[in-house]
């Protein structure tokens, strides 16, 4: 009625495999963390050219006599904000796109070839 269950085999394998979801939650986890570190250093760069150039602007806009030279000046900067926030876009994508992967790579199971590694 009641089968004998051999614990000592069963312990064996089943620290195996929480030795192994330890690992490969912390290779996620490391990974994830330097990808958050390089989007935080991003955002930072980006956020002091931002502010550089609007100063700049500022500068040139309280120092020129010429309304055209103004307007010559606002033109240029809109000009590089949109070119910036092109490329801050398509960072954003990208940087979406990466860390999807890095989350489907803690919940995808480990795969045969992993299996058969550890076998051997």
């Amino acid at each position: 009625m009641t089968d004998n269950i051999d614990l000592n085999s069963r312990t064996a394998a089943t620290v195996s495999a929480f030795r192994d979801l330890a690992k490969r939650t912390i290779e996620v986890q490391t990974e994830l963390s330097q990808k958050l570190l390089d989007v935080t250093k991003n955002l930072l760069e980006q956020t002091q050219r931002s502010s550089t150039e609007a100063w700049e602007l500022f500068w040139k806009i309280n120092t020129t006599p010429s309304i055209s030279e103004r307007l010559e000046a606002c033109q240029a900067w809109m000009k590089g904000t949109t070119e910036r926030n092109a490329a801050a876009a398509s960072y954003l994508l990208e940087t979406t796109r990466s860390l999807s992967e890095i989350e489907m790579k803690m919940l995808k199971r480990p795969s045969t070839d992993d299996e058969d590694k550890r076998a051997a």
